[in-house]
C-alpha cells in the first residue's frame, strides 16, 4: 500500500487538492466565488447534456431486441396455427371423400417420392400388413394418384400419373366419350384415343371408365386443358390436367377391393 501511495503520489495529490478546492468552492458564500460556482455548472451541464442520449440508445435498444424476439416467436406460432389450419382442411376433405366412396378406404401419408428426374411414384407408409398388393388404386381427396406398383411389409411404392409407363382408361363425364390417358411430359397427361370426329371441349371433365377392372369407375382424373385437330390427322391431340396436385400430396387413400 504504502509503494502504491508512494509510486502514484503526485496523481493523488493533485485529486486531493481538486476535491478540496471543490469543498471551499462549495462552502464559500463570495458573491465572486458564486458566481464562479454558477458558470462552472453551466459549463458543465452543458457538456453532459448532449451525452444524455446515450442511457435512452442502450433502453431503445434492448427494447427493440424484445421486441423483435417477439416477432419472431409470434411468426412461428402463425406458422404452426396455419400448417394445423391446413392439415385440418385435407383431412376434413379426405374425411369427406371417405364417407362419400363406396369401397373401403385405407388413409395413408406420403413420405417420399421420386428425385433426380421427372416425379414418377411416390411412397407411402403402408404396406403388406395392411393388405396392400400390387395394382391396388391410390387417390386423393382431389382426384385419381396412381396404383401401388411394389409392397413392402410397411411401405409401398406407387405409380402414379405422371409416370411414362402410366395407363388409364377414362371416359368424358359430359358427352360418355371413351379414351386412354397417358403422361405427356412435365405436369400434364395426354387423352390419346379420341378421333378427329369426336367433340371433346376444353374445361371437360373425365373420370376413369371402370374399363380394365383396375380402377373403379367415377374416380375424378382431370380436366382437358387444350384441344388440338389437325385435318390431316386421325386422331386429336387432347392434353389433360390432373385433378391431383402430385407435387403438394401429403395424404392419400388406397382403395381395397
Amino acid at each position: 500500500m504504502a509503494e502504491f501511495i508512494y509510486r502514484f503520489r503526485d496523481y493523488l495529490a493533485l485529486i486531493l487538492c481538486v476535491i478540496i478546492s471543490v469543498i471551499l468552492l462549495n462552502s464559500n458564500e463570495n458573491r465572486q466565488i458564486e458566481l464562479l460556482r454558477l458558470k462552472f455548472s453551466s459549463a458543465a451541464g452543458s457538456i453532459v447534456a448532449p451525452l444524455a442520449f446515450i442511457p435512452d440508445t442502450f433502453r431503445l435498444y434492448g427494447d427493440n431486441r424484445a421486441l423483435n424476439r417477439r416477432v419472431y416467436e409470434l411468426t412461428q406460432i402463425n406458422a404452426r396455427l396455419e400448417e394445423m389450419e391446413a392439415e385440418n382442411r385435407r383431412l376434413r376433405e379426405m374425411l369427406n371423400f371417405a364417407q362419400q366412396a363406396e369401397w373401403k378406404s385405407l388413409p395413408a401419408l406420403v413420405i417420399s417420392r421420386s428425385a433426380g428426374g421427372p416425379l414418377s411414384y411416390i411412397v407411402i407408409d403402408r404396406g403388406r400388413g395392411d393388405g396392400l398388393t400390387p395394382g391396388t388404386p391410390v387417390v386423393s381427396s382431389a382426384g385419381l394418384v396412381g396404383q401401388i406398383a411394389q409392397v413392402d411389409e410397411n411401405k409401398a411404392l406407387c405409380q402414379i400419373m405422371l409416370d411414362s409407363k402410366f395407363g388409364v382408361a377414362v371416359k368424358d363425364q359430359r358427352n360418355r366419350i371413351d379414351g386412354i390417358i397417358h403422361w405427356d411430359g412435365g405436369d400434364l397427361c395426354r387423352l390419346d384415343g379420341i378421333s378427329y370426329t369426336m367433340e371433346i371441349r376444353q374445361g371437360d371433365t373425365l373420370i376413369t371408365s371402370g374399363l380394365g377392372g383396375v380402377y373403379p369407375k367415377g374416380l375424378y382424373v382431370g380436366t382437358v386443358d387444350q384441344v388440338e385437330k389437325d385435318p390431316s390427322k386421325l386422331f386429336q391431340r387432347i392434353l389433360v390436367q390432373p385433378f391431383t396436385d402430385f407435387h403438394r400430396l401429403e395424404e392419400v387413400f388406397v382403395l381395397i377391393p
